[in-house]
C-alpha cells in the first residue's frame, strides 16, 4: 500500500504527522517524503535524474554534497538558493552576512558545476 493510500481519509496535516510517526516506527523514511511531495504537489524524480545519480554511485543529494566538498553552510546556503531566498534572507537564516552568502553560494555552484558538468560539455561564451 502506498503512503498516500494509507493515509487517504485523514486531513492534509494529519497524513503528514501520521506518516511521520510511521516513517519513526518502521525506520522508513520514504513514507513521509512522499506525503510531503503529495500534500506540496512535488513531483518524484525523473528517471533521468535516478540514472544520472546512479551513473555516479550516488545515492542522494547529500552523497552529491559529499562528494562535491561542499561545507555545512554551502549546502545551507544552496538549499536557500534552491528554494528562491535573496542573499539577505539567506543571511539571516543561516547567521552570515550576505555577501558571506554570496560568496558561500558563488563557492557551492562552482563545487556543483565540477562534478556535474563534464569538462567536455563546459559552456563556452561567445567573445
Amino acid at each position: 500500500m502506498s503512503p498516500l493510500a494509507a493515509y487517504a481519509a485523514f486531513p492534509p496535516q494529519i497524513r503528514l504527522v501520521c506518516a511521520l510517526v510511521d516513517s519513526v516506527i518502521w525506520d522508513d523514511e520514504s513514507w513521509v517524503w512522499s506525503v510531503l511531495a503529495a500534500l506540496t504537489n512535488e513531483k518524484p524524480p525523473s528517471d533521468e535524474a535516478q540514472r544520472w545519480f546512479a551513473a555516479r554511485n550516488l545515492n542522494d543529494v547529500e552523497s552529491l554534497y559529499e562528494v562535491a566538498g561542499l561545507s555545512r553552510q554551502q549546502q545551507e546556503v544552496f538549499e536557500f538558493h534552491l528554494h528562491g531566498c535573496d542573499h539577505r534572507t539567506i543571511a539571516d537564516y543561516v547567521g552570515i552576512t550576505a555577501l558571506a552568502a554570496r560568496q558561500q553560494l558563488f563557492k557551492a555552484t562552482d563545487k556543483l558545476r565540477r562534478i556535474c558538468i563534464p569538462a567536455t560539455a563546459e559552456v563556452t561564451h561567445p567573445a
